[in-house]
């Protein structure tokens, strides 16, 4: 709790989440954390990518979760493991269903 408010920091190997009420207190919170891993890559706003996942918070308490670009970047991996486009493939990046858009 910080300024009677729940602070929440959600930590995994190299992506992190942090929200609180007051933009501030976040200002701050990340301050103390950049002392000790800086470089940090900072995202603000409704739509934030969180282990791959595009996460949009639309109001109302609802969160939209999308794999959209995660999903491409597998595919584009996959044909440029071996420089051979994979005519076989099923499914395409420009296949991939935009379920957070």
């Amino acid at each position: 709790m910080v300024d009677g408010k729940q602070c929440t920091m959600v930590w995994y190997v190299d992506d992190n989440k942090l929200s609180h009420k007051d933009s501030k207190v976040v200002d701050k919170v990340l301050a103390m954390v950049e002392k000790y891993f800086p470089g940090l890559v900072v995202e603000r706003g409704q739509t934030l990518n969180f282990l791959g996942m595009e996460l949009a918070f639309i109001g109302n308490k609802k969160v939209k979760v999308g794999v959209k670009k995660y999903l491409g970047g597998l595919v584009e991996d996959f044909v440029a493991f071996d420089g051979v486009p994979h005519q076989e493939s099923v499914i395409t990046s420009s296949e991939v269903v935009d379920d957070c858009g």
